[in-house]
């Protein structure tokens, strides 16, 4: 977005020049980029996040498997109990975590978020 008009009824456009955080929202986004965000003061802004941040810790495996976004997984035998490993080509957000971690590296993830 680039004016509010851009964004739906009850949103604001946060117009950007780098990565700046915008409230609400996890992850970095693409550079430059405006986004729309809601400004009521019930959502939650950046640093309130219980998000945890992407966390390249090793080659998961099954007998040492990765805990929450971290990665590198090749499956869901790979990630916790609970968990699945949600496979990525480049910087996708991961649901659930926050951040952009590396470059095509997969994360455990949880699909029971929310």
């Amino acid at each position: 977005c680039v004016h509010d008009w851009h964004c739906a009824q009850g949103l604001k456009c946060m117009t950007r020049t780098e990565f700046e955080p915008v409230p609400g929202c996890s992850g970095s986004g693409e550079r430059a980029v405006g986004y729309c965000y809601d400004d009521s003061p019930d959502v939650s802004t950046p640093g309130d996040s219980v998000l945890a941040e992407l966390d390249f810790v090793r080659e998961c495996t099954t007998s040492e498997p990765c805990s929450l976004c971290q990665g590198d997984c090749d499956g869901n035998s790979q990630c916790g109990p609970g968990l699945k490993c949600y496979q990525r080509n480049g910087f996708e957000t991961v649901p659930g975590c926050s951040g952009s971690g590396s470059f095509g590296v997969d994360y455990c993830y949880s699909d029971q978020q929310g």
